[in-house]
């Protein structure tokens, strides 16, 4: 698509020729947003496309690059997460992070959050098709800057309890089972010698006195 205002180089049978750098992509609403953009308020859809999903044809509206903005965000306030409609923070580039918020993208950071009683949202990164629809990919949380060193030192510490704990086990694990192996050698013992001493009983020599007859 042409941008607006964009000049004429010249002409061909009536037709209007334009550079190529003039020409631009048109996106949808949420294609722009997935770049960090959004479309500016009383736009109008500079073209529609139609496609076929699942056999029913759906309309889009596309706009140009020069009917969007930058992503403004809204900020954290008093520690709660501004959320979309899905209940999730959409943050497909950096830029798209609320001002006084943090990304943590530790696996274990959502429950950990509910524990400490600390508002979140999960990060929303991008989409992918699976099974024939397109859904969200997550990676981690949002949260206000303020409870980022307590959620981080939580994390930390539930990381070392585990290591602690799987460590023991372990321990726990090689003990039973060196244990196991000793039972094993004396019962192997024990038998080893109860039939070495049935072997020598079975094999005693037995000699009969010299007679002599006239």
């Amino acid at each position: 698509m042409v941008a607006p205002n964009s000049p004429v180089v010249g002409t061909i049978r009536g037709e209007c020729v334009y550079l190529r750098t003039h020409v631009q992509k048109v996106c949808s609403r949420m294609a722009w947003r997935r770049t960090g953009r959004t479309v500016k308020d009383q736009e109008q859809p500079i073209k529609h496309t139609t496609t076929v999903r699942k056999g029913v044809e759906c309309v889009s509206e596309m706009y140009g690059l020069w009917q969007t903005q930058v992503v403004c965000p809204e900020p954290v306030v008093h520690g709660q997460v501004p959320r979309n409609e899905y209940g999730n923070v959409d943050l497909f580039v950096p830029e798209m992070l609320p001002h006084g918020g943090t990304h943590v993208r530790d696996p274990g950071a959502r429950s950990m959050c509910k524990e400490l009683d600390i508002d979140c949202a999960d990060a929303v990164v991008g989409f992918e098709f699976r099974r024939g629809a397109t859904v969200p990919v997550l990676d981690g949380v949002v949260i206000a800057t303020e409870s980022r060193d307590m959620l981080l030192d939580a994390l930390r510490e539930e990381r070392r309890i585990a290591i602690a704990t799987a460590r023991a086990a372990a321990e726990t694990r090689a003990v039973q089972r060196w244990r196991r192996l000793l039972i094993a050698l004396r019962v192997r013992a024990e038998i080893d010698s109860t039939f070495a001493s049935r072997s020598s009983r079975s094999t005693t020599t037995f000699t009969t006195p010299n007679t002599t007859f006239y």
